[in-house]
């Protein structure tokens, strides 16, 4: 191979398995071995600096077919386990958290999937019309981490809007699609939800009641995104003369 032509292939073979399709400038050899060596190492470094400021940036780009289905799988088993493990109920509000960032295995708030969100956000809403659970998205610290709500939800828990639209620089994408497909979508501040799911360690405590319980699922991951789950149950209050429901939850930490 000629030695001009060893750095062009090398990124392109990088940037292949990125699933990146760039055209890099060719090199020309010129003035000895030495110089061309220094000149490679230039280019080399200038192509990094130009990947760091985004010139060549993937963020919203395609993902694998594949891969989503594989995901798809591992989110419904998670979902399934969940809704019989915190016996979730028709009414009862559901808040989701979610990086689909750390999903495909980048840094959350960095590389914001539409097609990973659509997925995502098909398998709750099935979950939403089998169990009858309302859902609740919430948005990146961005925007406080309001949350995206049907209208009709927002009225009758009587929450107070916020006026907003999340877009995924502003938001995150999970927020954003779920904005552009409910079907009188509404941004709320604050909410009290009986259960959460945090994909991607969003960090969703905040809009759950008190008293939150972990709830475990055998799938630990969707992707690259860790999974955690919670169910809230009312506060056991009173003293040591407090008489409180025979169930299992109450009686072991």
């Amino acid at each position: 191979m000629a030695p001009e032509n060893f750095l062009n292939q090398a990124y392109s073979i990088k940037f292949m398995e990125s699933n990146i399709n760039v055209r890099l400038h060719k090199l020309t050899a010129s003035g000895g071995c030495h110089r061309f060596l220094r000149e490679t190492f230039r280019a080399g470094e200038k192509v990094w600096a130009q990947i760091r400021q985004g010139v060549f940036d993937c963020r919203g780009g395609s993902v694998m077919v594949g891969d989503i289905e594989v995901w798809r799988g591992q989110l419904r088993t998670i979902l399934l386990e969940f809704a019989e493990k915190a016996s979730l109920k028709k009414g009862e509000l559901l808040v989701v958290g979610c990086s689909t960032s750390e999903v495909i295995g980048e840094r959350i708030g960095t590389a914001g999937s539409e097609e990973v969100a659509e997925m995502i956000f098909s398998e709750l809403n099935s979950l939403r019309k089998n169990v009858g659970v309302e859902l609740a998205f919430q948005c990146c610290e961005h925007l406080n981490r309001a949350l995206v709500v049907e209208r009709e939800t927002a009225s009758h828990k009587n929450y107070e809007q916020v006026t907003v639209v999340p877009v995924r620089t502003a938001g995150g994408a999970m927020a954003t699609y779920a904005y552009g497909h409910f079907n009188d979508p509404v941004v709320v501040e604050f909410i009290k939800a009986e259960a959460g799911i945090d994909i991607g360690d969003t960090f969703i405590g905040m809009h759950l009641k008190h008293v939150a319980v972990p709830i475990r699922s055998s799938v630990k991951e969707i992707g690259g995104a860790h999974v955690t789950m919670a169910k809230a149950r009312p506060k056991l209050i009173g003293g040591e003369r407090a008489v409180y429901p025979d169930k299992k939850e109450n009686k072991k930490c």
